[in-house]
């Protein structure tokens, strides 16, 4: 198996890109986060803004890079973009507060605290994501023929 075709087989696998994509959204999540906390916001007003930055720019990243879903008729991108809107909002809530737990559990360790709280809550996405960008197309290993 040479280097393109390992490259080919690793980007057919949308697990994969998930991990790597949302890999890109989570540094930006916390740059985010950790700017808003060195301006002394409180930890979960930057987690809102954190987690509302990385959710703008993972709408449009998940739809056309993790999930390959280029439908670009209205109707889908408006039910795509509702559903992924109403499950961010709910992570958005809900999103602080574990943050804040994970805080206090870690005595401050604000990295420790919001790794350890995104890895928790990004199992729980990859699902919700699965559904909103279901694509028809199945996934395969190139031919190394």
């Amino acid at each position: 198996m040479d280097l393109s075709t390992l490259f080919h087989w690793f980007w057919a696998r949308r697990l994969l890109r998930y991990i790597v994509m949302g890999g890109c959204i989570f540094l930006l999540d916390l740059g985010v986060f950790l700017m808003f906390d060195f301006l002394g916001l409180d930890i979960r007003i930057a987690q809102g803004i954190s987690r509302s930055t990385g959710a703008v720019s993972g709408f449009f990243i998940h739809k056309y890079i993790t999930f390959q879903n280029n439908k670009s008729d209205i109707p889908s991108f408006l039910m795509q973009g509702s559903a992924y809107g109403v499950s961010t909002v709910a992570f958005i809530l809900v999103s602080p507060f574990i943050v804040y737990f994970f805080v206090q559990l870690f005595n401050r360790n604000l990295i420790v605290a919001k790794i350890v709280a995104e890895l928790c809550m990004v199992v729980v996405i990859y699902g919700i994501l699965n559904i909103i960008f279901r694509c028809s197309k199945k996934e395969s290993i190139p031919d190394t023929r």
